[in-house]
Parts: C-alpha cells; sequence; structure tokens
C-alpha cells in the first residue's frame, strides 16, 4: 500500500479531478471503498492504481507495463480490467467497459463498484452544494455520463446481485437522479 501511494505521489502534473480536488483524492477513496468489503491487498492497491495507466500526467506515462513490474500480476490485472482505451469514441468505449464487467472476477467488480460510487458520491455531494455549478463541470458531457452510470449499475446489478457495495451504489444513482431531475 505504501509503494503504491509513493508510486503515485511520484507522478507529477497528475490531472485534478472536475471539482478541482487533488488528483490523490479519488484513488484513495477507491481504496477505502474496497478496503471496506475485502483484506484482499491487491485489489486495495489496485484501488489506488486503477485510473493511472489512463490519466496522462507525467512526461512519460505511466504504462501497464509499470503497474506489472511494480506491482505484480494480480494488481496489473485488476488495474488492466478498468482500463479504458481512450483513443476509443466515448460511447463505444463505454459499452465495451460493460461488456467486460460480465467478465470480471468479484475483486474486480468491487474495484468496478468503488470507482463508481466514489465518482456519483462525489458529484452528488456537488449536486447538493450547486446543482448548475456541478453540471456545467460536465460541459455537454453530463447526460451521457449519467446514461452510462445507470447503465453500467444496471450490468452490476445483473453479474453480480450479492456485490456488497451495490446498495450504496444503487442509492447514490437513485439521489443522483432525483438531484438531477429539478
Amino acid at each position: 500500500m505504501k509503494l503504491a501511494l509513493r508510486f503515485i505521489n511520484s507522478q507529477k502534473d497528475l490531472p485534478n479531478r472536475k471539482d478541482g480536488s487533488p488528483y490523490i483524492s479519488h484513488p484513495f477513496g477507491v481504496a477505502l471503498l474496497v478496503s471496506r468489503v475485502t483484506d484482499n491487498e491487491n485489489a486495495i492497491v489496485a484501488g489506488l492504481l486503477h485510473d493511472i495507466v489512463e490519466d496522462k500526467g507525467n512526461e512519460k506515462p505511466v504504462t501497464l507495463v509499470d503497474i506489472k513490474t511494480n506491482f505484480g500480476e494480480e494488481v496489473f490485472q485488476f488495474v488492466n480490467a478498468m482500463t479504458e482505451d481512450k483513443t476509443i469514441e466515448y460511447e463505444q468505449r463505454k459499452k465495451q467497459s460493460r461488456e467486460k464487467l460480465k467478465e470480471m472476477s468479484h475483486e474486480m467488480l468491487l474495484i468496478k463498484s468503488a470507482d463508481l460510487l466514489h465518482n456519483a458520491g462525489t458529484f452528488l455531494f456537488r449536486m447538493k452544494e450547486n446543482p448548475g455549478e456541478a453540471i456545467k463541470s460536465f460541459g455537454s458531457s453530463f447526460a451521457k455520463s449519467q446514461a452510462d452510470l445507470e447503465a453500467t449499475v444496471h450490468t452490476l446489478n445483473e453479474v453480480w446481485a450479492e456485490n456488497p457495495l451495490l446498495e450504496d451504489l444503487n442509492h447514490t444513482v437513485e439521489s443522483l437522479n432525483k438531484y438531477s431531475n429539478q
């Protein structure tokens, strides 16, 4: 865990989140959620590292090979499962991501669920504070993001209904829908 935190902190110029909070706040939140429901240290470490390959910040971006070299095969598999190919158009990429859910292990589904729950929970907090500003931060992609979230959560419910994070995730999505439809 300490190695993963040092690894993230060694990366320069990682982007802030859309709400302006530091990059590390999201991976840390995801890892905390994962740690609530499993003691698999590799899953928790992968929660910390789940976005690092996609989120370019360094002059030498992190690769999946870097993950495998520094953290081993299992963490590599978990992070690889979470990594999307950003060169593919948004809707197709999200559809592929939902299809991948059907092949994922329970640990991978926990990491994905924690990622969604942390993102949705952060956004819900922002919606409660200032709905207009929260939606504006997404630009024209808000409706697409919300539709993808709902479709992904629906797939998660189908794939593993006993997922210990699903109740919170379903509740958060319902709450988001109430705020965004006001």
